[in-house]
This record gives structure tokens, C-alpha cells and sequence, in this order.
């Protein structure tokens, strides 16, 4: 019943506008000319937005429009809108927006219909004594499908692990119906809140609506789509907005060998080997390679950026660092280890000054009677190990890298080998451990001295390592070198040092010759001819042997004067027993000669205590003795008798 109603009312509002007209135009002419209209000629609209339309008109200067005058909108036959009202079907959604009487005939129209952009728009001018029709002005409303699309905003940047908001703004400034927006992606569970920004333009006030939502993104979340849905329900449009979510977080490392992920890598010395370094970042990382502060060339390849090892060698041995930098720092280290047969094993002395290794590292010098330490060390991956073994016997070896000795004799002399081994190969160093010592008399030969008319024929024989220096001593003088009356000559064999000594003699004083050898160990001093002076002279002698005899003579005479007037007396006494006996006396004034040696000081004094003598010499060949006048019992003269004893021992 009620749509009946409003088609009469609206046929009937049809028939008043034409009568109108009729009247109008029966009455007077009209002058087209002086009726204008200013509007753009196409109108463009997206289907469920809306669309403005500025529109101004003038008239005939006679017939400008009152108070009362309003305007009408057309479109084909049918009217859509009125300044004074609008038919209801429009639901307000085509509105009049200006003002006849002012000369604005601006047009609004909301939430786009397909419908709207069928047929022709036509304005009309309605007033007590002047009605207009700007028939030569009609205008066509496009309405295109919905293209625009939300705008989905953030704020700042989306961080893995940081809350964001996300807004998606719906296209359009309308005063219409609100639409409807929708999230889609990651966020399906969150709840966005919707609201709207209000714009006053002028006489409209319009509307832009948007949707927020909260969340926490993560790493796995970047690249991942979001999609915002905008739907305008009066006229069945949609549009939407699809973005790819840009979650920053910091850089994840690996590394990796051949294909497998690894914190330490093994290789075998002079192999190549290419270590890759890949980094999961966003933004993208700025990636370098390290070996402690040394930065390497690598090849970079996108996020991987790799280091070719080549030829490795033992000073790759070490900590490896890749270092990813966008906004953060992550790093990750590799230790290479580069794997290698023993090198020559190196022999070092712990003895200090008493142990000298000379500089090929071939011998070693230590003291006699001392202690050695050797330490072995060979530079190997994986470390090698040591074995000692000694040359003379090879059964006798020592796990260690030390080897030690004591007490050192000529005995542990030697050639020591230390032997490094690991399971790349092996590797020996020898070292010849010779003992020093100062001078001895070598066993079995000795020095001597041989005295003849007019010289002295003198061989001094020493042992000793370093070989020894020879000085010989006599008339209280070192001597080094021959002169007019000593001949000296020296020679060496092995460690033994001979030097030989002819001395011609001028005077028969006494001779002390003593042969002196040293070396940096200690010297050795011995005596091989002592002979003292004698201590009578031969006219010194005459004169007191003829003294001697004058005296003796006056002397006999007075004891045969003296023996004539006791002789009874002594005849009885010549009967007696002679019942005490006397002591013969050896008087140690005897001197001893040899072709080796001469009585040392302790054998001497030894002499002395107990009148024997100690001799340490071979190939004796005399001795003279001088034994003095032995005391004879009483009745029993005897001359004095000089024995002497020759001594041979081939």
C-alpha cells in the first residue's frame, strides 16, 4: 500500500514540474544563451565509494533565483535528488549539496552503485517565476569496479620478539555505510580494533575508516603474507591489500665442511679445503672471516662467504671466527687443526753450564762424574711420541723425552738416539755424548826421564779430553818451545798427548824437571826428575883427607904408646865375653833414580818414618846406596866398607 503511494506522489511531482514548464515558456521566451552550467563533463566513481560533484549555474540577469528557489537532479526521467528533500529509495545515499539560490548545484554521491552510472544527469532549476532545465548540460557518472586498495601501515619496524601494530586504512572519504575489515595470515587469532577518522570539508563531513591489530612477531615469521580485506556491504564490493611481513632479527651462523655442519676441522698437511660460513639474517649481514685479528680474503656468495684453505700448513693450525653484522653481532668460531709427521726431533740441555750441545746439534760435552739431562722435543700434530735408544746397545731404550744419566764415566760415552713417531710418520735426531775430563797418565804408559852424560831425555804422556796443553819446569822457568839447549816437540793421537824433552846439560847442578798439563777441566803436575846437589866439591875433599890423615897418625902414635903400657890390661879384656851387641845403622842418604818416575813426596816422607822404600815405577834400572861405618863390638876392629847394589828390571 505504501509503495503505491509514493509512485503517485512521485508521478504527481512529475506532472507539477511539467505544467510548470508550460507555463513558463507560454508565457515568455526564454534565452538559452544566458543560461549557463559549470561541472565536469565525466564524473568518475569506484563502485562503493563515493564522489563529489562541484556544479554552479547562472541564469538570465532578468530572472535570477529567490530565496525560495531549489534545485533538482535528474537522472534520465527519474528524479534521484532535491535541494529540499531526497525521493527515499536514495536512503540518502545521492544527496543535493549546494544551494539553488546562491547558483551551487553540487551533487554527492555515496556508496557507488552499478546503477549510478546508468543514463544521464540532468539539473534543474526550480523557482516561484523562474524554472530552468540545463538540458544542453547533462552528465555522465562512470562507476568503475572498486581498485583502490587499504593501506596497510606500521609504525616502525617489526622486530622478532617486539609487540607491533599494524593498521589497515579503508580507501575512501565517505559519509556512508562503514565497511567491513578483515585480517588474514599470522594474526587470525588476534582481535583488531576498528575505529574511523572524521574530515569536514566544507559542508560534508566524511568518514575514513580503519582497522588496528596487535601482535609479537617472530624469526619464522619473516617473508610470511598478511592480508587486510576491506567489503562494502550496500554495494558488494571488495578490495583488499597483501603484504609480505619484514621481521628483522639478528644474524644466525654456521659453518660447515663439506656440506656438514662442524666446530672443528681435521686436515692432513698440504690439503686444501674450502670452509663456508652461512648467516640467516634480516636486514642482510655484512659477513667476515678472522684468524685472531687477521682478517681473510673469502668469496662471498649472497649470505655465505667462504674461505679456501689451500695447501695447509702448520701455522693454519688455530681459532677461526666468522663475524655476521646488521644491527646486531653474531659470530662463530672453528678451530682448524692441520695434522703433520714428526719433524727432526730437537735436543736441548736442562745441566746448564755443565753441559754444552754444540751448534749442529750433534754432540753434547758434559764432565765427568757429573749428571746429564736431555730433553727431546719434536714439533708433530697429533703430538709425537719420544723414544730414546744408545747405539752400542739398542735394547736399551727409554719412553721419555728425557733421558737422564748420573755419574757419567768414559763408559756412557756414546751415540744417543731420540726418535719421534706418530701415526703420519717419524722422524731421529743423534746426538754423540762425550765425556770430559782433565789430565791422567794413560793406563799402561807412563812418563819418564832418562839421564845421560851430557843431557836429559824427558817423555811426558797425558790423557785427556779437551786434549791437554804440555809445559815443561825446570831451573825454576816454564818452558813451552825449544831454545839453544832444549829441544821440545809435541804431538797428539786421539786423547792422548805426548810431548818429549831433550835438555842438554852444562854443569852438574842439581835438576828439578817437572812436566805440566792442563786443559779447561784441571791441570796434572809430574815429577819426573828430582837429583840434589852434592855436597862436598872434589878439593875440598883433598884437603880434608890430608887433614885427616895427619891427624889420624899423631893420633896413632899416641894410642900405641897408650895401648904398650895397658897391654896386660887389654888382653884380659880380649878374654871377655862381649855380651852387648850394637844396632847397625842405615843412614837414608841414598838416592833414588828411574826412567819413569821420581819418589813422590808422600813416599818420601814414608822413607822417613820407617827406612823402607815405595816405589810406583816400572823398568827400575839402579839405585845407589851408601851405607856408613857400622859400630863394631869392642875387641873387633873392622875397616869401613862401601857396598853398592845395581838394580835391573827389563
Amino acid at each position: 500500500m505504501s509503495v503505491s503511494i509514493k509512485a503517485g506522489f512521485r508521478d504527481l511531482w512529475g506532472v507539477i514540474i511539467r505544467l510548470s514548464l508550460m507555463r513558463l515558456s507560454s508565457l515568455e521566451a526564454v534565452d538559452h544563451n544566458a543560461y549557463t552550467l559549470i561541472t565536469p563533463l565525466t564524473i568518475n566513481v569506484q563502485k562503493g565509494l563515493c564522489v563529489y560533484i562541484p556544479c554552479t549555474f547562472t541564469t538570465d540577469p532578468k530572472h535570477k533565483p529567490t530565496a525560495t528557489a531549489y534545485g533538482i537532479w535528474y537522472r534520465n526521467k527519474d528524479v534521484i535528488t532535491s535541494q529540499d528533500q531526497s525521493p527515499e529509495n536514495n536512503k540518502n545515499r545521492i544527496l543535493f549539496m549546494g544551494d539553488a539560490s546562491k547558483g551551487d548545484c553540487s551533487l554527492y554521491i555515496n556508496n557507488a552503485e552499478s546503477s549510478d552510472g546508468e543514463g544521464h544527469y540532468m539539473f534543474r532549476l526550480q523557482d516561484d517565476s523562474n524554472s530552468y532545465s540545463f538540458q544542453e548540460y547533462k552528465k555522465t557518472v562512470i562507476v568503475t569496479d572498486l581498485t583502490d586498495k587499504p593501506v596497510i601501515s606500521l609504525m616502525e619496524n617489526m622486530v622478532a620478539g617486539e609487540k607491533v601494530m599494524l593498521t589497515c586504512t579503508s580507501p575512501g572519504k565517505c559519509n556512508g555505510s562503514a565497511p567491513h575489515i578483515t585480517w588474514n595470515g599470522i594474526i587470525q587469532d588476534e582481535i583488531p580494533a576498528f575505529s574511523f577518522i572524521e574530515y569536514v570539508d566544507g559542508n560534508i563531513s566524511n568518514k575514513q575508516y580503519y582497522s588496528k591489530i596487535t601482535f609479537t612477531p617472530m624469526k619464522d615469521d619473516n617473508g610470511k603474507l598478511l592480508t587486510c580485506t576491506v567489503n562494502f556491504p550496500t554495494s558488494s564490493a571488495t578490495t583488499s591489500q597483501q603484504i609480505t611481513l619484514n621481521v628483522e632479527y639478528p644474524p644466525v651462523v654456521s659453518i660447515t665442511s663439506k656440506g656438514v655442519q662442524c666446530e672443528n676441522i681435521t686436515v692432513l698437511e698440504g690439503e686444501s679445503r674450502n670452509i663456508t660460513c652461512t648467516v640467516d639474517s634480516n636486514p642482510q649481514a655484512n659477513i667476515s672471516w678472522y684468524n685472531g685479528d687477521n682478517a681473510l680474503n673469502a668469496r662471498q656468495e649472497g649470505q655465505t662467504l667462504i674461505y679456501e684453505l689451500k695447501n695447509a700448513g702448520p701455522n693454519d693450525t688455530g681459532s677461526y671466527r666468522c663475524l655476521a653484522n646488521n644491527r646486531w653481532l653474531a659470530d662463530r668460531f672453528i678451530n682448524i687443526i692441520v695434522e703433520y709427521g714428526p719433524r727432526t726431533p730437537k735436543i736441548t740441555c736442562s745441566m746448564g753450564k755443565a753441559c754444552t750441545i754444540d751448534g749442529n746439534n750433534s754432540a753434547v760435552l758434559v764432565r765427568e762424574g757429573s749428571s746429564l739431562s736431555l730433553r727431546c722435543s719434536s714439533k708433530a700434530s697429533p703430538a709425537a711420541s719420544i723414544l730414546w735408544a744408545e747405539a752400542r746397545n739398542w735394547t736399551s731404550q727409554s719412553a721419555a723425552d728425557f733421558l737422564n744419566l748420573s755419574s757419567l764415566s768414559l763408559d756412557d760415552e756414546g751415540t744417543y738416539t731420540c726418535q719421534a713417531k706418530n701415526t703420519h710418520g717419524q722422524a731421529s735426531t743423534p746426538i754423540n755424548i762425550t765425556v770430559t775430563y782433565q789430565p791422567r797418565t794413560p793406563l799402561g804408559r807412563n812418563s819418564t826421564c832418562n839421564k845421560a852424560e851430557h843431557h836429559i831425555e824427558c817423555t811426558c804422556i797425558v790423557q785427556s779430553f779437551p786434549l791437554a796443553n804440555i809445559q815443561w819446569k825446570f831451573h825454576e822457568k816454564i818452558h813451552i818451545s825449544s831454545d839453544k839447549d832444549i829441544q821440545i816437540s809435541t804431538s797428539r793421537s786421539g786423547s792422548v798427548t805426548t810431548s818429549n824433552l831433550n835438555l842438554q846439560l852444562r854443569h852438574q847442578s842439581a835438576i828439578h824437571i817437572e812436566c805440566i798439563s792442563s786443559n779447561e777441566i784441571g791441570n796434572l803436575i809430574l815429577i819426573l826428575f828430582n837429583e840434589k846437589e852434592k855436597p862436598v866439591y872434589p878439593m875440598i875433599l883433598a884437603v880434608t883427607v890430608v887433614i885427616l890423615v895427619a891427624v889420624s897418625l899423631g893420633t896413632g902414635f899416641i894410642i900405641l904408646q897408650y895401648s904398650r903400657k895397658k897391654k896386660l890390661k887389654q888382653r884380659e879384656e880380649d878374654k871377655k865375653e862381649i855380651t852387648e851387641d850394637s844396632h847397625d845403622v842405615i843412614y837414608s842418604n841414598s838416592h833414588m833414580y828411574s826412567n819413569d818416575c821420581q819418589l813422590s813426596e808422600e813416599n818420601q816422607v814414608e822413607v822417613q818414618k820407617d827406612g823402607a822404600v815405595y816405589m810406583n815405577c816400572e823398568d827400575v834400572k839402579y839405585a845407589s846406596i851408601n851405607f856408613s861405618k857400622k859400630p863394631q863390638p869392642v875387641g873387633r876392629v873392622k875397616e869401613t866398607e862401601t857396598e853398592y847394589a845395581v838394580i835391573k828390571r827389563q
